[in-house]
């Protein structure tokens, strides 16, 4: 760490000298900007014209009024932060506080106003706005909205959304070193992640079968506008899920002036472009692309202990047009590999003793969509999606020792999915205060599954598939009606087919908010929600049939969801939100020879124990209490105090409820930051930080005699998840600087993670030959950096 260390004081000392330095010889031009925007109807998306916009920095107010298309601009803007109102008879008032205007980029707000149900003529409502108010109308319940300001000023999130939305309440890091995240107890396979309104494969580097999670993630938080996040209680167009959402919005790039930027960091080297398509009125698009640091620093010579690599592409295109409506091209591509190689090194450095392992692994996921958003009227808005994905995993681990140094391939591991999706959609405004919405999927997987095992002198296979396909059909309806201003209720019905095994559900979706005061407000959703199970899973060889695959005809797992919250804004700046829930879990697919194990359980570790003849008859339940205290970003600082205490059990074909894989029983959060800006607006200071304390999860241990007698790693399910790990201590620092030049803006970041307990275990590994297992520990201490030039 010594040499890592001295960089850092370099780049902090110059990071001061940036900030403090005034020029002497001239005076500066102060820097400006552009203000630009659209606003529609929240419920159809239709313009509204005529919008009153006020702008608004200090004492200083500026106005402008939408045109025909609902298009505002503000030009030549002192930089700074400016709070945005929009103002439209028989439209709730809406003001958006603290948007940044920096000089390197333009400022685009795209706004959508709620018409209001008690509007007489002439006379405007006001709305009490929240910023963290899901941008989701239907979504009432364990639903909030998060910006790119959340996700890159947050200490300790580094750009990633996932890594942001684990200091919410209910939420849990799975691994420390992974962003796979826990919600209110259930397994981080039960996240589902979309992208403009497609379902995405694990959107993380270094991504393993079947998960959500990895190191380093894929979705560049530079191309993301506003998005949800979504714990419980889904509407019906959320479906195939039962944990969670990351409801992820792409912007679209300017379409009126080219924008560049160039970054450094935690995530690597990136380059991004953005800007209007010549000769296509208000068309655009944004490119980024992205390339490991590691890759840099071994092309110099250094040598490191870990090889990864990796890279991806992010772009959107975004073409209206008159009399077509919009359509828009948007993809995702990474790629990423990493060797452990201990071949390379002295036996005393090796894992084990005697013998040790060199480990590859190589993943690369991929999305292109095209979307396309009509309307057939001014209050009905037509939309149809056509995309694909794809994932790929390749894992090798092969073996040596002192007495035979030659590597040996003692298991492979490759899993190829690939999914054609569609997806058509109908969202019509009835009236002032009710809303209908329909749609409907139709996803085909197309998928490849096999691993091999070296087992007493001969390959074994778990997983064995060859261009197998599922075919799963969904639809959905709602509607949401607002008796009045205080009151407002949503019903749902999500229906969805197998094809496989020609299972069919209809799922039930309800929630209502009442508000007892402008201050008070409790909400109630309930309903039922279901999920295919992993993949992988469906193709597991039965363990006393090698050609037959059981667990082809497992059904759906169910979950069904009930929640009640306490909502009181002590202020337009501060909140406290107390949520109480209950899920029961049923249909989940057990293990009949060894009872103990549960698909309930999948995604808390690296690599799961794959068993054929799984049954749908396990149970679980989730249930805690939640409570959040934020005070957003006003008067320079902001805070974020959470605390969930909750339980997470399940039942095994044995009957005998258990601890699942993420049952910490409690977790709490303090989040807070502060900014400092001159008068002069050209520079900004901004300090951060995060504590995280969690309860240890549970785990399996290893049945160390049965290990060693089979060669191969086997568990001791008779004590399944009767022991924890050590409680989870975390603190994470951050200090960045803004700079505003006249034609450009620099924002430099550093983040510091200090582990309390850096000698707890995240990984450990059972050597089969003496019985021994090796822990792998935490760090406690390490420091990264950003830096990003907007122009």
């Amino acid at each position: 760490m010594r040499n890592p260390l001295i960089i850092l004081l370099i780049l902090l000392f110059n990071f001061f000298s940036l900030f403090a330095q005034e020029t002497e010889t001239k005076e500066r031009k102060s820097p400006v900007q552009n203000i630009r925007g659209r606003v529609v109807d929240s419920s159809a998306g239709f313009s509204l014209v005529g919008v009153t916009v006020k702008a608004k920095s200090g004492e200083k107010s500026t106005y402008e009024i939408t045109d025909v298309d609902g298009y505002f601009h503000f030009k030549d803007m002192p930089v700074g932060y400016y709070d945005i109102t929009f103002t439209m008879v028989g439209y709730e008032k809406t003001t958006v506080e603290r948007l940044n205007l920096v000089s390197g980029r333009e400022l685009i707000i795209n706004q959508q106003l709620k018409e209001s149900i008690e509007a007489l003529e002439g006379v405007t409502i006001q709305s009490f706005t929240r910023k963290d108010q899901p941008i989701n109308m239907r979504a009432i319940v364990s639903a909030r909205s998060f910006s790119l300001e959340e996700t890159t000023k947050f200490a300790g999130s580094y750009g990633d959304p996932a890594r942001m939305a684990a200091n919410f309440a209910g939420v849990m890091p799975a691994r420390d070193n992974r962003n796979d995240i826990i919600i209110r107890g259930n397994s981080p396979s039960g996240l589902q992640w979309k992208v403009d309104g497609m379902e995405i494969p694990n959107p993380n580097h270094f991504g393993a079968t079947g998960s959500t999670g990895g190191p380093i993630t894929i979705i560049n938080t530079n191309l993301l506008g506003n998005s949800d996040f979504l714990t419980s209680g889904f509407p019906a167009e959320y479906s195939n899920t039962i944990a969670g959402v990351f409801d992820l919005n792409m912007r679209s790039g300017n379409a009126f002036s080219y924008e560049h930027w160039a970054q450094l960091g935690w995530n690597g080297i990136e380059l991004g472009t953005e800007g209007p398509i010549k000769h296509i009125q208000n068309s655009s698009y944004i490119i980024s692309y992205r390339h490991s640091i590691v890759d840099l620093i071994t092309k110099m010579g250094i040598t490191l202990p870990e090889t990864a690599h990796y890279q991806d592409f992010s772009y959107k295109f975004n073409i209206p047009t008159k009399n077509f409506g919009n359509f828009a091209l948007v993809g995702l591509r990474g790629n990423s590999s990493i060797e452990l190689k201990d071949s390379d090194k002295k036996p005393d450095e090796w894992m084990f003793d005697s013998h040790s392992e060199d480990i590859s692994n190589k993943y690369r996921m991929g999305v292109i969509g095209l979307t396309h958003n009509a309307h057939i009227r001014a209050n009905t808005l037509f939309t149809n999606s056509l995309y694909i994905t794809a994932s790929e995993l390749t894992t090798s681990i092969d073996t040596f020792s002192v007495a035979s140094p030659e590597t040996f391939r003692y298991a492979h591991e490759f899993s190829d999915t690939r999914k054609i999706s569609f997806r058509t959609g109908l969202k019509h405004k009835l009236s002032s205060s009710t809303d209908l919405s329909f749609g409907a999927y139709a996803d085909q997987h197309i998928v490849n599954f096999v691993d091999s095992q070296f087992v007493r002198n001969e390959y074994v296979q778990n997983i064995n598939a060859k261009d197998e396909h599922l075919r799963l059909y969904r639809a959905y309806g709602d509607v949401m009606h607002r008796f009045t201003s205080r009151l407002e209720a949503y019903f749902g019905l999500n229906f969805q087919m197998l094809e496989s095994n020609r299972e069919a559900i209809i799922e039930p979706r309800f929630s209502l908010s009442y508000n007892l005061h402008p201050y008070h407000k409790i909400s109630f959703g309930s309903g039922l929600h279901s999920q295919m199970q992993p993949l992988f899973a469906y193709f597991v060889v039965s363990e006393n049939n090698t050609d037959n695959n059981t667990n082809y005809q497992l059904e759906f797992t169910r979950s069904i969801h009930n929640v009640l919250s306490y909502d009181y804004n002590i202020s337009k700046e501060a909140r406290i939100m107390v949520e109480a829930y209950y899920q029961y879990l049923y249909n989940i697919p057990v293990s009949t020879t060894d009872s103990a194990y549960s698909l309930a359980n999948y995604g808390a570790e690296f690599y799961i124990e794959r068993k054929g003849d799984l049954k749908n008859i396990g149970t679980g339940e989730n249930y805690g209490v939640e409570v959040t205290f934020e005070k957003f970003w006003s008067n320079n600082y902001f805070l974020l105090l959470s605390g969930s205490l909750f339980e997470s059990n399940y039942t095994g074909a044995d009957g005998i409820k258990r601890n699942t894989a993420f049952n910490g029983n409690y977790a709490v959060n303090f989040l807070a930051g502060y900014e400092y800006q001159p008068p002069k607006r050209t520079r900004a200071l901004n300090v951060g930080i995060n504590i995280t304390y969690a309860g240890g999860m549970p785990y399996v241990p290893y049945d160390i005699d049965a290990s060693v007698a089979n060669q191969k790693v086997i568990y001791d399910w008779n004590n399944a998840y009767s022991v924890t790990r050590d409680d989870f201590r975390r603190a994470s620092f951050r200090i960045g600087m803004r700079r505003n030049e006249e034609r450009f803006s620099v924002e430099t970041a550093f983040d510091f993670q200090y582990r309390t307990n850096y000698t707890s275990v995240y990984l450990d590994r059972l050597d089969l030959q003496t019985g021994e297992i090796v822990k792998t520990y935490r760090m406690g201490f390490y420091p990264m950096g950003t830096v990003k030039i907007s122009f």
